[in-house]
């Protein structure tokens, strides 16, 4: 008797992991799929508007187009996050590195941190140090979620000062240490009353080891920047860096949790998800990296991530690089196909390379 009892307690349990099993597919199968979908809905939206700017159009028209583009951009954002989240819970959360030319990527996604940064009236800047390889196999389209999460976050939360990136390049590292976030901004020992910006005025100072994009100056100079040497692996080292109200050291943990938020503005808990900072660690934890916050209150917040990258040779075409692809086909007069399942993408295409 016990045993036919036993037997069938286990038959239940089986019945019960195999219907779980079957749900989790299906939620799989679901949210991969309303994703995708909603996706090139959005892409083909900011696609459009990135083409009717090119055409002749007054300047108000322009500034209307580029408020549809930034907000098209900030929902493809929240949309990214939310299913993400969801991503994480089924172990779907995708990573796909390619070749990537460093300015390139940078001068894409200052193209919208600076303009979310001006709306604020907030100044801004990001800075590059020389010795970054040209080309690095890395994923974009997770990098851009990265920065949109972590400087949309600052922006929140300042009200007045600047929103600063600095992106480094520490050679010869394979893997993320602790010594890769030194020195530690808000360091005790050096903690002064006019905070991390004006104690140093490093990011108001040209220096001859980085090249600068700022509000006026969008363009890399990209002569300066190092070629790759495919051999020599590193670490990328990403600071965003704010003069905003700061966060309590008891708090700082709490920060990376699904739906947290730990602002003492009751106003601002309600313009968040609290998803972009738990959705920015699994990103980093998943190519190998790590994210860490240092903040004081009064005087700012510097969020720094760092991820091990494997740069490449500079005869990689990035696949963003429309320019050549037009300049190739004109040049030798070759005719090209494009193939994408949602027409409004080929047409897209179409009328970027032709």
């Amino acid at each position: 008797m016990l045993f036919h009892k036993s037997l069938q307690n286990a038959y239940q349990e089986m019945s019960v992991v195999e219907k779980k099993k079957d749900e989790f597919e299906k939620q799989k199968n679901f949210l991969l799929g309303f994703s995708h979908e909603l996706r090139n809905l959005l892409n083909s939206l900011t696609g459009n508007v990135k083409l009717a700017k090119l055409e002749f159009i007054s300047d108000k028209v322009k500034d209307l187009l580029l408020n549809a583009e930034v907000c098209g951009e900030l929902l493809l954002h929240l949309v990214n996050n939310i299913l993400d989240t969801g991503k994480v819970e089924i172990g779907e959360l995708e990573i796909n590195p390619s070749p990537v030319k460093i300015y390139d990527m940078m001068e894409r996604i200052w193209g919208v941190c600076s303009e979310l940064i001006r709306r604020k009236n907030l100044k801004g800047k990001m800075k590059l140090k020389k010795n970054i390889p040209s080309t690095l196999n890395i994923d974009h389209y997770r990098m851009t979620q990265i920065f949109l999460n972590l400087v949309g976050n600052a922006i929140k939360f300042t009200e007045r000062g600047s929103i600063d990136i600095t992106i480094e390049w520490l050679p010869g590292q394979t893997e993320v240490k602790d010594q890769c976030f030194e020195p530690f901004p808000f360091n005790d020992e050096n903690d002064q009353d006019e905070g991390i910006f004006e104690k140093t005025q490093r990011f108001s100072v040209l220096h001859p080891s980085f090249v600068f994009l700022d509000a006026h100056r969008t363009k890399v100079q990209r002569p300066e920047l190092n070629k790759s040497n495919p051999e020599s692996k590193g670490v990328l080292k990403v600071s965003v860096s704010d003069t905003g109200c700061g966060i309590p050291k008891e708090d700082t943990t709490k920060l990376f949790q699904r739906f947290s938020q730990v602002t003492r503005d009751n106003s601002k808990r309600k313009l968040g998800t609290g998803l972009g900072l738990f959705i920015t660690k699994e990103l980093c934890k998943r190519m190998d990296g790590d994210v860490r916050v240092y903040s004081k209150i009064d005087k700012g917040s510097s969020f720094i991530f760092c991820l091990p990258v494997e740069p490449l040779a500079d005869n990689h075409l990035s696949c963003s690089q429309i320019d050549i692809v037009r300049e190739l086909m004109t040049a030798t007069k070759l005719k090209g196909m494009i193939v994408d399942d949602v027409p409004f993408n080929s047409m897209i295409i179409k009328e970027l390379v032709v």
